[in-house]
């Protein structure tokens, strides 16, 4: 069965999911999917969720999806679980005068990065996320002190 309203309405849906469910593999999401009248093929999953930026990260012994915030159906600021997640994975947040850098663990660098953009914070001007650091760039260098203050408190770290 296709979705009312196609692709459009399928990621919506998707990102619903993910926002109010711990989704921990592909099999499991399109089982949900199913269970609301979405039918949908392997592939084409997977290419949904690459096109939403939806993350698989490590959560204690298994891994959960997730997706970035302010997209439509979730929350403007990521869930809960994410900030729990990405408290767990931060290791550091230091700054020089220009920059700031979040030290992860290795392999976690980028789900960080998805939580970090998810914020929304003003101050931010992006971020670019490797394997175990996300380099998060002010809009100000004026404001470099303050965010790396404000990322190691949400992130509780030093």
């Amino acid at each position: 069965m296709k979705t009312k309203g196609g692709r459009n309405a399928r990621h919506r849906l998707i990102l619903e999911i993910l926002a109010s469910q711990e989704i921990a593999n592909q099999e499991e999401l399109s089982e949900v999917l199913a269970g609301r009248g979405v039918e949908v093929t392997q592939p084409t999953l997977s290419r949904d969720l690459r096109d939403l930026r939806v993350e698989r990260v490590r959560v204690g012994d298994g891994h959960r999806y997730v997706a970035p915030g302010g997209g439509s159906g979730v929350p403007a600021s990521p869930p809960l679980a994410m900030r729990q997640v990405a408290q767990l994975e931060a290791r550091a947040v230091t700054a020089n005068e220009t920059m700031v850098l979040v030290h992860t663990w290795t392999g976690h660098g980028n789900a960080i990065g998805v939580y970090i953009d998810g914020l929304g914070l003003a101050d931010i001007l992006g971020t670019i996320a490797g394997d175990d650091t996300v380099l998060v760039i002010p809009r100000s260098v004026r404001q470099t002190a303050a965010l790396r203050d404000e990322l190691a408190d949400l992130l509780r770290v030093s």
